[in-house]
């Protein structure tokens, strides 16, 4: 699957009124409430010291990157580390889990992505674009953390092997092949492209 460079390129401004859009949900209130830990308690919380030598977690490398922005004094880009943590432990409260295991994280980090890509294309619709700008930012730091989603041929061979997996014959066994799509590429597919592509493939009912 191609993949591309980490960006590393932060916007400015801080985050508007996306949580004033967002929805009311018990998660979304959990996450602001994990957002608020301190300093210290990041210092002193579990899954933040790493063994040296030791390939990091995706987890731990939010956590070492959030304390080298705290060091070096990078308002935005701990702003924007913060909010990932924040969705990380609210995953980590389910099970009282100590850490977040890289096959968690990666579905965790793509909802993030969709989520600011909504509320970008929200605030520019608004003509916000301060408010966009920092949206973007944001979305420059989570896709640090995550591979790049498969092209589309790659995408397209996948679901032609879903449509085979699963069975399919005609459009109404839509649901079946993105079933079998996602089980075995969810953290590296594009669900918009991969449902066109099945949906030209696949007959009308």
């Amino acid at each position: 699957m191609p993949t591309s460079g980490a960006r590393n390129t932060f916007g400015s401004g801080a985050r508007g009124v996306v949580e004033a859009q967002a929805d009311s949900s018990a998660t979304s209130a959990a996450a602001r409430s994990a957002a608020a830990r301190t300093d210290a308690d990041l210092a002193d919380c579990p899954g933040t010291r790493v063994t040296t030598g030791v390939t990091m977690s995706i987890f731990e490398k939010v956590n070492e990157q959030m304390k080298d922005a705290m060091r070096g004094q990078r308002k935005l880009e701990l702003a924007a580390l913060r909010s990932i943590r924040a969705a990380f432990l609210v995953r980590m409260k389910e099970d009282a889990s100590e850490t977040v295991s890289d096959a968690d994280c990666l579905p965790i980090l793509r909802k993030l992505e969709k989520q600011r890509h909504e509320s970008i294309e929200a605030f520019e619709s608004a003509g916000r674009a301060e408010q966009a700008a920092a949206e973007k930012a944001e979305l420059e730091v989570i896709l640090t953390f995550l591979p790049s989603l498969a092209d589309e041929a790659t995408t397209r061979a996948w679901v032609q092997a879903a449509i085979a997996e699963s069975g399919a014959k005609s459009a109404k066994d839509l649901g079946r092949v993105m079933g079998a799509l996602m089980k075995a590429h969810k953290a590296d597919v594009d669900g918009n492209l991969a449902r066109k592509i099945a949906s030209e493939l696949l007959p009308a009912a």
